[in-house]
């Protein structure tokens, strides 16, 4: 069963983004947030992992899963829109799944892992049309897939965000350390997390490793601020933030 779910969250009012952030001539931070390389973890300075947001419909979004394949020295993350696996989403890229320490089925969160389709169809703003659907843990908005082409004012229209993730290459698997992955014909890249790189100038994308940018917006059409997106190229939803995240940010618990 599904029930009724209370949720209350603050988000900071107005974010404050890192010092370390540059925009750039692209709009965005062209480092990657986070990256695994053979010679151990780097994390960007400024950049937080975080794993939650909500939508302004209450619903919140989880951009990994609880599901693993466990090699001989590491859990490899499964990703929620995956070739591998399915893990039950329906068409708004959301399911619903029991939470830890519930002593009733229908307690389980339902949660988004990709763009909420029924939701944005819900709000009635249109399919091409740049929409807010949410706000993240650092209190920076964010909004479904379009964006204005001309990030510094509204005359140039709308078009679809493209993430700058792509899947690593075998070569790059190896040098980041990933040699026991599964085979590719049992899971084939892009199955997991980590066969994702950030790659800005391979793909060329628009936004950063944490699937933001600056750039106007309906909400504030004569000046550039920093917002998100939620893509429909993985990451999906971003996984990390460039602002400070509220403390319910840092949580990765189901039940959160």
């Amino acid at each position: 069963m599904i029930g009724a779910k209370s949720v209350s969250k603050t988000m900071p009012y107005t974010g404050s983004i890192s010092g370390n952030y540059v925009a750039g001539a692209t709009g965005f931070h062209t480092s990657a947030c986070y990256q695994k390389l053979a010679a151990g973890d780097t994390l960007a300075s400024g950049c937080t992992l975080v794993s939650f947001a909500y939508l302004n419909n209450g619903v919140k979004v989880e951009p990994g899963t609880a599901e693993t394949y466990v090699s001989s020295s590491r859990a490899y993350n499964v990703e929620g829109k995956n070739y591998y696996q399915d893990i039950g989403l329906d068409p708004s890229n959301a399911h619903n799944q029991p939470t830890v320490g519930a002593t009733t089925s229908f307690y389980g969160y339902y949660h988004y892992h990709g763009i909420p389709e029924g939701h944005i169809s819900r709000l009635g703003k249109g399919n091409a049309t740049m929409t807010l659907i949410g706000f993240a843990s650092d209190g920076f908005p964010i909004y479904a897939r379009y964006g204005y082409t001309n990030r510094t004012n509204t005359t140039g229209g709308v078009s679809v965000m493209k993430a700058n993730y792509r899947v690593r290459t075998a070569a790059e698997m190896t040098a980041a350390g990933y040699t026991d992955r599964p085979s590719t014909s049992v899971a084939p890249y892009g199955t997991f997390v980590q066969d994702w790189v950030f790659d800005p100038t391979g793909v060329n994308g628009d936004l950063d490793a944490c699937n933001g940018r600056y750039g106007v917006t309906p909400e504030s059409p004569t000046t550039a601020v920093y917002h998100y997106f939620m893509t429909d190229t993985y990451p999906y939803i971003g996984r990390c933030v460039w602002g400070t995240p509220e403390s319910w940010g840092y949580t990765s618990s189901a039940n959160n």
